[in-house]
């Protein structure tokens, strides 16, 4: 019997977070969710960040899906460092799935009206380092000052998936054991982040002026 993985119902999960999903495929996804605990924190995670850029007010942003929808980003390649609400860039290696699901999400938060940019700057001075552990990051809060940088690691032999959630929207990218993700933060102001294959991983970034 073929069993369907995790990572395949990655994109009917997100559908239907977001409502799109015919009867039928609702009705498997629901099935699913009851059985597979971490596809059910991910839909959780989901469902807490599209709650999020809901409550963000509209602002156009044109110049960002000419930018998505005029470069997708190579397989290992590195998708250039991006800006959220002016707020936070990051800059990490992506592989296969994970390129085209970046693009996407770029794309995405510019129809929502996110105040997302493109910005292909160097990132800042990495000021903190959180360590990922099979089950929680390495400190629950991190104080930095605006413009610094901070380096997520991961050694634990467990993948996860960072999402850093901002005011203007969210900067997320798959973390898996081996890999680091540098965010830099321009603006004061706190920052949840966590993994959305692990719903008890969470931490908050206090960015002093």
């Amino acid at each position: 019997m073929h069993v369907k993985p995790c990572d395949d119902w990655f994109e009917d999960v997100s559908a239907y977070v977001d409502g799109e999903c015919d009867a039928l495929i609702s009705a498997a996804v629901e099935a699913h969710l009851e059985t597979c605990a971490r596809c059910a924190a991910t839909a959780e995670s989901m469902s807490m960040i599209r709650r999020r850029l809901l409550l963000t007010p509209a602002v156009a942003h044109p110049h960002l899906v000419a930018a998505v929808l005029g470069a997708a980003p190579e397989v290992g390649t590195a998708i250039p460092a991006r800006s959220v609400g002016g707020s936070a860039r990051r800059q990490w290696p992506v592989r296969g799935m994970v390129a085209g699901l970046a693009a996407a999400a770029l794309l995405f938060l510019a129809l929502l009206g996110g105040s997302a940019l493109v910005n292909t700057d160097d990132v800042g001075r990495v000021a903190a380092t959180v360590m990922a552990k099979p089950d929680a990051f390495g400190a629950s809060e991190v104080q930095i000052a605006a413009g610094d940088t901070i380096s997520w690691r991961n050694n634990s032999g467990v993948n996860h998936h960072l999402e850093v959630v901002t005011p203007g929207g969210d900067v997320s990218g798959g973390l898996d054991s081996g890999d680091h993700i540098e965010v830099t933060f321009d603006e004061p102001g706190r920052y949840d982040y966590i993994c959305t294959i692990h719903s008890a991983m969470s931490g908050e970034v206090l960015v002093t002026g």
